[in-house]
């Protein structure tokens, strides 16, 4: 079979395998001996072609990130499969400022919570998961959003800046990233709305800039256990997986591989997670569980199977999603299984920027 000359990759700035794999060159090195150029969305000078990030309509593409944007790229019929997926133990929290008088869950009955709106995008990922967190967080103190007062709060910036960057960028540029909050943070701080949810590394950063404290944490207060509440995806185009299933299984492997030197060196892993946020390493540290570095690696663990079913049908019932989607249905099956056999027999090729 005709190997393709590029595959395209794209991650979301949140702490991934693929990160890793991509700044220190793991992917470009395993590729490399097959004359294939492994090269990020972000690297394109065609709009269009960074916003298959969401839309996920390339025949050689390899996606990993946040669940939304394929979630919904699948519910409106495209042709992607699930590879694999990992929990993440992170920050989430509903905010408000000392003033507001909300200092604890009762606080909130009858008060304004933001909930984010960007129309015109290919998919507006923080809306739903907004609304989903806060009803996790609205049940815990036996409230639901009747309770509270929902608030739109709109923002015409786009997700994903202009013009091309870097073969190995992330698409999100730090500016970006902080940003991706800011119509709900001037909310809050103008008094238009009473509490809003954030969440990771930048959710710590924002709270400690406008002094908000959270009002319900759904944060893991045990730091001698793991206990994810995040999830994110590696998907693939169904064409490259069709035509070429050992590349697949070799990209597979590359990321289980660098997810495992990650887990070796904790340090540099940090480092790699702050640069992808464009945050502070204390950030990283008080936005994530300090056992991160050792779960960055994929699995199709049924525990995040569910979770993300549970998430996916929360979606539809609220109107995100097109469709119904079965999460078993999705897997591109034996994939992962094949990696992991892969994996013994990869080179042991640590990243030459490491200083334990």
């Amino acid at each position: 079979m005709t190997a393709p000359r590029t595959i395209w990759y794209s991650r979301c700035p949140v702490p991934t395998a693929s990160a890793v794999a991509i700044g220190d060159g793991w992917l470009d090195r395993e590729f490399a001996r097959d004359g294939i150029d492994v090269r990020s969305l972000r690297g394109s000078d065609d709009a269009g072609h960074r916003h298959r990030h969401y839309t996920h309509d390339h025949p050689m593409l390899f996606r990993e990130g946040g669940i939304v944007p394929p979630l919904v790229s699948l519910a409106r019929g495209g042709d992607l499969r699930l590879l694999a997926l990992a929990g993440v133990d992170q920050f989430h929290a509903v905010v408000a400022l000392p003033e507001s008088g909300i200092a604890a869950p009762a606080d909130l009955a009858g008060r304004r919570v933001a909930i984010p709106r960007r129309p015109g995008q290919p998919v507006d990922f923080p809306r739903p998961l907004a609304r989903y967190y806060l009803a996790e967080a609205l049940g815990r103190a036996a409230l639901t959003e009747d309770d509270v007062r929902l608030v739109d709060v709109t923002s015409d910036e786009a997700f994903i800046g202009d013009g091309a960057a870097d073969r190995t960028a992330s698409l999100y540029t730090a500016r970006d990233n902080v940003r991706l909050h800011s119509a709900e943070v001037l909310a809050l701080v103008r008094g238009q709305v009473d509490a809003i949810v954030l969440s990771g590394g930048h959710g710590r950063a924002i709270s400690a800039l406008i002094g908000a404290e959270p009002v319900i944490d759904l944060s893991n207060p045990d730091p001698g256990r793991w206990q994810p509440n995040h999830l994110r995806v590696l998907t693939a185009s169904t064409a490259i997986i069709d035509t070429r299933p050992d590349l697949v299984v070799r990209y597979l492997a590359t990321l289980l591989a660098a997810a495992g030197w990650a887990a070796a060196h904790p340090r540099a892993a940090r480092r790699t997670v702050a640069a992808e946020e464009g945050l502070a390493e204390e950030w990283v540290d008080q936005g994530y569980h300090p056992a991160l570095p050792a779960h960055l690696g994929l699995a199709l663990d049924d525990a995040d199977l569910a979770a993300l079913q549970r998430r996916a049908s929360f979606f539809y019932d609220h109107g995100f999603l097109d469709a119904v989607i079965d999460v078993a249905d999705w897997i591109a099956p034996d994939l992962l299984q094949r990696a992991q056999q892969l994996l013994p027999t990869l080179p042991d090729t640590p990243p030459e920027s490491e200083n334990p």
